[in-house]
C-alpha cells in the first residue's frame, strides 16, 4: 500500500480525538486499537473514512454513544445487505459501491463506518459453528464503558441483539482481531484481559470474547513424547463442519509444553506437531478440563462423536409494541433506500472481453485497476495451450485472494532472465526473506517483489507471477502448493505428478471431505473434483449431523498411490430415533404432511439461507410429496417460492404458541416444524440452522 492511505487514516483519526467527545475520552489504548487502526481483518485497504464520515457526522450530532451506534448501523442497512460472495475480502468502499457483502463484509464495512466517527469497533468471528455447518461474523462496539454487540447491517432497537445470539452461546470459541505488530509489550493494549484469552500470531492479537456470548472452561493441553513434554509444539484445534475439519484456534506450547485457553463446553479435535512428529486426540470439555497429547500415540478410532456445545442460558430480550414497529419501519427504509441506489459496475470496453471471464462479479463491482487489465490485455496464447489453462493461468490478472493490481510489467524483465518454473523457484529462495506475517492477508506478487520480503503464501503469489510474466500457466493449488505448465500437465515444483483417484459418494445425507496434513498450516481439505492427487497421506472423513446439532463422525487414514477407489462408511442414526411427537395447536389449516411449517422474514439473513436451501433441495421435495406451508408478512418479497408452496399470512400470536409447543423461543425466525401425516410435529428448529431442509428430507424419508 501507498503511504498515503496510511497517513490519511492518522490524520482522521487524530481529528475525530479533537472533535467527537466519545473519542476523546477513549482509553489510549482502545483509540489506537479500535478507532486510528486502518484494518479491521483481511480486507483491501481503501481510503473509505473520510466519506463514511461525512455522511455520518450530522446523523449522529448530540446523541449519546449508545444511540450513535445504532444510528450508525441503521446507516449500514441503508447502503448495504447480505449476499454470499467468494471468499475474497472486497474493501469497505467496494462494499458499499455494490451494496452487498457476506457477513464478513458487512461487518468489516460498519466496523469501518462506526471507526469513521470515533466509535470504537472490531470485528467478532466464530470461526466455525459446532452445532451446525457453516460459520458467522458480526461487530463489536464501545459504549465508553463496555464492548457491546449488533448483528452487521442488521439493525435492532436496542444493543447486545442479534439473530445469532443463540448460535454464538453453542460456539466453541469466539476471538477478536487486533493488529500489534512484533512490538514488545502488546500486552499493554488488553488490560484486563487474561492471559487464557489472548494470544498472538504473526504480528495479530487474537482475543477470545467466547465467555460474553455461552459458557466456557479453562482447558490444558499438555503435549509429550517419549523424551518428555514438548515446548514449541504447534497445536490446531478443530471442529468437525461441513464434513471437515475446520481449524477454529491455533497455539504453541510453553516452556513446560502446555497450552491454556478458555473453551466453549463441546468436542473438540487437538492434533500438535513437533519436529515431525505428529499426535491427535479427540476431546470432549465438558468431560474434562485437561488433555495429554502424545505424539505418534497409535492408530485413531474410525468412530468420532462430535458433541456440540448446548448453548447458555441466553435470556432474549422481548421488544416492545412500540420496538416492533419502530425496528419494521427501520427495515423498510433501508430496504428501499438500498433499491433506489445505482450499485457501482464496472462497464468495460469490448477489447476486455477475453479478460471479463477470468473476473468475478465482486470484481466488477469493486475498485478495478484498470492497469492490471491493459498488462492483461497485451498476452496471447503462445499457441497449444487450452483455452482453459491460457485464460484461467496465464490471461488472468489475479493469482490467489490477493487485491487486484499490476504486476506483470514489473516482473517482466525478472522474468526474462531467469530460465524456467524450477529456476524462478531457485532464484525465490535466494532472494526473497521468509516474513512471519498474518497468512490470511493475501499479498501481491509486485509487492512481495518491492520487498524482497514475503510470507510462505506471497512466495508463492511471486512464483506464479514470474511463471506467467515469462509466459508459462501456472497456479496456486488447493493445498496451497504451487504448479506449473509443462508438457501438457501441470506439475509440482518437487517433480510429483497428479495421479488419478475415485471417491464413491456414501449413500444418505453424509457430509464427505478428503484431506491432507500439512506442517505449517495443519489439516486441509482437498476438493473432491480436484484432477487427480499428489501422492500421500490422506484422511477420508464423513459426518452425519443430528437434530441437536451433535454428529456422528468417521475417520479412515489411507495413502493415495495412484488408481484407488475410496469407499467412505457413513454411520447411519435411527430416523425414530431422531424425532420426537410434539402436538401442535389449532393452525386455522390442515398442513397435509407430510409437511414443513416455515414462519420467515424475507429479506432478513436466516431467513434467507432457509429459503436458499429450499431451492437446493425443491426436487427432492418434490418427490417426497412434502408440502412447505410459508407463512410471512410479504411475500412480495420473497427471494424464492417453491412450487409446491402454500402461502399463508404470518400470525404472530400462533408463532409464538407453535414455538413454546416444539421448546424453542418464540421470534426467533425462521421457525421451522416438519409435521407427519397426522399434523404431529416431529421435529423443529428456529434461527440459523443450515443443513435443516436437508436433515428434514431425511427424516421424511424416516415417516415413510
Amino acid at each position: 500500500y501507498s503511504p498515503e492511505i496510511l497517513v490519511d487514516s492518522v490524520a482522521h483519526g487524530i481529528k475525530l480525538r479533537r472533535e467527537f467527545d466519545w473519542c476523546e475520552a477513549l482509553p489510549e489504548h482502545i483509540f489506537l486499537t479500535y478507532v486510528l487502526c486502518p484494518r479491521v481483518n483481511n480486507e483491501q485497504l481503501s481510503d473509505c473514512r473520510e466519506l463514511f464520515y461525512q455522511q455520518l457526522r450530522p446523523r449522529v450530532a448530540g446523541m449519546n454513544t449508545e444511540q450513535a451506534i445504532l444510528e450508525v448501523n441503521r446507516w449500514c442497512a441503508e447502503k448495504v445487505t447480505y449476499r454470499s460472495t467468494d471468499v475474497r475480502t472486497a474493501s469497505a468502499l467496494s462494499i458499499y459501491g455494490c451494496g452487498y457483502g457476506r457477513c464478513g463484509e458487512e461487518s468489516v464495512f460498519a466496523v469501518n463506518a462506526l471507526r469513521s466517527v470515533g466509535i470504537p469497533a472490531r470485528q467478532v468471528y466464530a470461526p466455525w459453528w459446532s452445532h451446525c455447518d457453516d460459520n458467522h461474523a458480526w461487530v463489536e462496539a464501545y459504549d465508553g464503558e463496555k464492548w457491546r454487540y449488533l448483528g452487521a447491517c442488521e439493525p435492532e432497537p436496542q444493543l447486545d441483539m442479534g439473530w445469532f445470539t443463540c448460535a454464538a452461546s453453542r460456539a466453541m470459541i469466539c476471538h477478536a482481531k487486533a493488529f500489534v505488530g512484533d512490538a514488545e509489550g502488546w500486552r499493554e493494549l488488553f488490560p484486563g484481559v487474561s492471559r487464557l484469552d489472548l494470544d498472538r500470531r504473526e504480528g495479530v492479537a487474537y482475543e477470545s470474547v467466547t465467555a460474553r456470548y455461552g459458557k466456557v472452561r479453562p482447558f490444558t493441553i499438555t503435549v509429550t513424547d517419549a523424551a518428555g513434554t514438548k515446548p514449541g509444539a504447534l497445536v490446531g484445534l478443530y471442529v468437525l463442519n461441513e464434513g471437515k475439519l475446520r481449524k477454529i484456534a491455533a497455539r504453541t506450547t510453553d516452556e513446560a509444553g502446555r497450552v491454556e485457553l478458555n473453551l466453549g463446553l463441546g468436542s473438540l479435535w487437538v492434533a500438535a506437531q513437533s519436529g515431525g512428529a505428529r499426535g491427535e486426540a479427540l476431546v470432549n470439555t465438558v468431560e474434562s478440563d485437561r488433555l495429554e497429547l502424545c505424539m505418534n500415540s497409535g492408530v485413531l478410532p474410525e468412530n468420532v462423536d462430535f458433541f456440540a456445545p448446548a448453548g447458555g442460558d441466553i435470556k432474549l430480550v422481548d421488544f416492545t409494541e412500540a420496538e416492533k414497529v419502530s425496528r419494521r419501519r427501520t427495515l423498510e427504509r433501508a430496504r428501499v433506500l438500498r433499491d433506489s441506489r445505482e450499485p457501482i459496475v464496472n462497464k468495460l470496453d469490448e477489447k476486455f472481453d477475453s479478460i471479463v471471464g477470468c473476473l468475478t462479479e465482486k470484481d466488477m463491482a469493486g475498485e478495478l485497476n484498470q492497469r492490471a487489465l491493459q498488462e492483461s490485455l497485451k498476452v496471447k496464447n503462445p499457441g497449444g495451450l487450452p483455452e482453459e489453462v491460457f485464460k484461467k493461468w496465464l490471461l488472468s490478472p489475479r493469482i490467489g485472494n490477493e487485491p487486484l493490481e499490476p504486476w506483470r510489467e514489473e516482473l517482466g524483465e525478472l522474468a526474462k532472465a531467469l530460465q524456467g518454473a524450477p529456476d524462478i523457484w531457485r532464484w525465490i529462495e535466494s532472494n526473497v526473506d521468509k516474513i512471519e506475517s498474518f497468512t490470511d492477508l493475501p499479498q501481491t506478487p509486485a509487492g512481495a517483489l518491492r520487498l524482497r520480503a514475503a510470507t510462505r503464501e506471497g512466495r508463492r503469489s511471486l512464483f506464479c507471477g514470474l511463471c506467467r510474466a515469462k509466459g508459462i500457466p501456472a497456479r496456486i493449488a488447493e493445498d496451497g502448493e504451487p504448479e506449473y505448465w509443462e508438457n501438457g500437465e501441470f506439475r509440482r515444483l518437487g517433480g510429483e505428478k497428479r495421479v488419478s483417484f475415485r471417491v464413491v459418494q456414501p449413500e444418505g445425507s453424509a457430509k464427505l471431505s478428503l484431506s491432507r496434513f500439512d506442517g505449517e498450516m495443519g489439516w486441509q481439505a482437498i476438493s473432491l473434483a480436484e484432477d487427480g492427487l499428489i501422492p500421500g497421506e490422506y484422511r477420508l472423513v464423513t459426518a452425519v449431523r443430528l437434530p441437536n446439532g451433535d454428529q456422528l463422525g468417521w475417520f479412515k487414514d489411507l495413502r493415495v498411490c495412484g488408481g484407488e477407489e475410496l469407499r467412505p462408511a457413513a454411520r447411519e442414526a435411527c430416523g425414530q430415533g431422531l424425532m420426537q411427537n410434539m402436538s401442535l395447536p389449532q393452525l386455522g389449516f390442515e398442513p397435509e404432511g407430510p409437511g414443513l411449517l416455515c414462519w420467515i422474514e424475507p429479506g432478513e439473513e436466516p431467513t434467507e439461507h432457509l429459503l436458499l436451501e429450499l431451492r437446493e433441495g425443491e426436487a427432492e421435495l418434490n418427490e417426497l410429496r412434502c408440502r412447505v406451508h410459508l407463512m410471512c408478512e410479504d411475500p412480495e418479497k420473497l427471494s424464492y417460492l417453491p412450487p409446491q408452496a402454500v402461502l399463508h399470512p404470518f400470525d404472530t400470536e400462533l408463532e409464538e404458541a407453535v414455538a413454546r409447543r416444539v421448546y424453542l423461543e418464540p421470534g426467533r425466525l425462521p421457525l421451522l416444524v416438519l409435521v407427519d401425516e397426522s399434523g404431529i410435529g416431529k421435529y423443529a428448529c428456529a434461527g440459523y440452522n443450515v443443513g435443516s431442509i436437508e436433515l428434514a428430507a431425511g427424516l421424511i424419508r424416516g415417516l415413510m
